[in-house]
């Protein structure tokens, strides 16, 4: 298994297949171009390869808060559904892990929907804790 940083647009676009299955409203066309612009702000997309194929996929960047310090957000973070329950996603997470560290950040934080217990195993197995709630609110349903 190879773990790599995608950093040509031939690389951005081979992970767009797991990502769509996260994302769901990303269009294709698009992907290379918006991975570009977050780039331009600390965001990082990164990759496990088996067999020359992308099977899991994280989005990242570094940051820096008043709450904690430098940190690492994970803002994406799948394994296709074909490829699930084999450790890859579990060796990404571990990698993301370690670049933090790499990076002198003292946490690595994500947001994970309520619905994806699997998930809340593989992080929780890992010594992440769920410490807070996310909220939202969509702007196009408010009134001016």
């Amino acid at each position: 298994m190879k773990i790599a940083i995608a950093q040509t647009e031939a690389e951005v676009r081979a992970c767009f297949p797991v990502m769509r299955e996260l994302r769901m409203h990303l269009i294709e066309a698009e992907f290379p171009e918006r991975v570009q612009r977050q780039s331009l702000h600390g965001f990082k997309l990164a990759y496990a390869e088996v067999d020359g194929e992308i099977k899991s996929v994280a989005g990242y960047r570094v940051s820096e808060c008043l709450g904690c310090g430098r940190y690492m957000y994970v803002d994406d973070f799948i394994t296709s559904e074909g490829a699930r329950r084999k450790g890859l996603g579990e060796r990404l997470l571990k990698w993301l892990i370690e670049t933090a560290k790499a990076e002198g950040c003292t946490h690595v934080m994500l947001d994970s929907a309520v619905f994806r217990s699997a998930s809340h195993e593989l992080y929780k197995k890992l010594g992440m804790k769920e410490t807070c709630r996310h909220f939202e609110l969509d702007l196009s349903t408010v009134s001016a």
